[in-house]
């Protein structure tokens, strides 16, 4: 989810992955990694500590983002709109990523088991073979 969060995020501020990762600490740099590690803890995507292991920040870092987003969120209109929609478009996302990932969790036994049938046909088809193989040394 972490990377879905990042795709939005970045794509939404103009900013590259590898632009994010950077130690620049320009304003729209800082505010990008913010709003990422904002919505990866509000969308549970780790503790504080394993968000900002993506980033190479510790802890208090990631508290500290998450203080400043919401205070942008109390106190500037536009930051304000902004995460909202950010919101709706990683609500979507969200959704999009649970329901993908139960019907992974679905297909996964019907995998596992065509792979046993398709097994069971193979002994089934060699179980003829041989039979017929029998069947002949049987005839004078």
């Amino acid at each position: 989810m972490f990377e879905h969060i990042c795709n939005v995020i970045c794509k939404g501020e103009g900013i590259t992955f590898n632009e994010l990762l950077s130690e620049s600490r320009k304003q729209e740099l800082v505010y990008t990694r913010q709003l990422i590690m904002f919505f990866s803890f509000l969308m549970d995507v780790g503790t504080y500590e394993k968000i900002g292991d993506k980033f190479g920040k510790d802890h208090a870092t990631v508290m500290h983002a998450v203080k400043v987003i919401n205070n942008y969120i109390d106190t500037d209109k536009i930051k304000k709109e902004t995460i909202e929609s950010y919101s709706e478009q990683l609500g979507l996302v969200r959704r999009a990523y649970d329901l993908t990932n139960e019907m992974e969790a679905l297909i996964k036994p019907l995998q596992d088991e065509a792979a046993q049938l398709e097994q069971r046909l193979i002994n089934i088809q060699i179980a003829i073979k041989n039979l017929l193989e029998e069947i002949k040394q049987l005839k004078p």
